[in-house]
């Protein structure tokens, strides 16, 4: 079930890391989530990895000019 507040959306559990400011922690639960449902990509981890990391600094630095 997703959560939505502030115009995002995310799981119950990823929500609370975001409003907590876990940022490390959801970028290692994004990852494993992704890669289960995308094993066929278990060579490009780094990548994906890299990606997220990119992905969620945006989400921050969006989130936090609107803060």
């Amino acid at each position: 079930n997703a959560v939505s507040t502030e115009g995002w959306a995310a799981c119950k559990s990823c929500a609370e890391l975001v409003d907590a400011e876990k940022w490390d922690q959801l970028h290692a639960v994004s990852l494993e989530m992704f890669m289960k449902k995308h094993p066929d990509l278990k060579d490009d981890r780094a990548s994906v990895s890299s990606l997220l990391r990119e992905i969620h600094k945006s989400f921050r630095d969006n989130r936090t000019m609107t803060h």
